[in-house]
């Protein structure tokens, strides 16, 4: 079976420091951040790029940002794993081994793993704010998903450039 053509790296969007005594793990998004998943996920489906599996940090920020999404990418399938909280590139290949489900999947996480994953999958080094998504493209189909610079950035989208 040919590997993935399309995968799309996507950092939860802006979340809420209201209330100090939040823990992290339980930080929701804020009004921007709600605003801005909507937005993305109205993008992606304008652009063809819908995920049909999305691998999510069982975070709240995460799970909202999810959530926000659903409108427009509601035939994905989900799979919320702790072991994607603050994950490394690593962490993430053990949690999900080494072949994804689906045509296209979506990894939603956190910083600085998933800027670092994506630098590490295509030899672009970008920064990856809130809510950003960074779309790959395979460049070779043979090897397993996670083998280095064997995607390319085909385009990285910000919520700020969208609006």
């Amino acid at each position: 079976m040919a590997s993935h053509r399309r995968m799309i790296v996507m950092r939860h969007a802006k979340s809420s420091w209201a209330n100090p005594l939040q823990s992290d793990h339980a930080r929701t998004l804020n009004e921007k951040g709600r605003s801005d998943a909507l937005l993305i996920a109205k993008t992606l489906e304008t652009r063809n790029w819908i995920p049909d599996v999305v691998y999510l940090s069982d975070s709240e920020r995460t799970r909202e940002t999810m959530q926000r999404m659903r409108i427009h990418l509601d035939d994905a399938k989900e799979y919320i794993l702790s072991e994607l909280y603050h994950a490394n590139l690593m962490d993430v290949v053990s949690a999900l081994g080494d072949s994804l489900e689906g045509e296209c999947p979506m990894l939603l996480g956190h910083n600085p793993g998933w800027e670092m994953m994506v630098d590490w999958l295509s030899g672009s080094s970008i920064s990856l704010p809130s809510g950003s998504v960074a779309l790959l493209e395979r460049t070779v189909d043979e090897t397993l998903w996670h083998e280095k610079g064997t995607w390319s950035l085909v385009e990285l989208i910000l919520p700020s450039n969208l609006l």
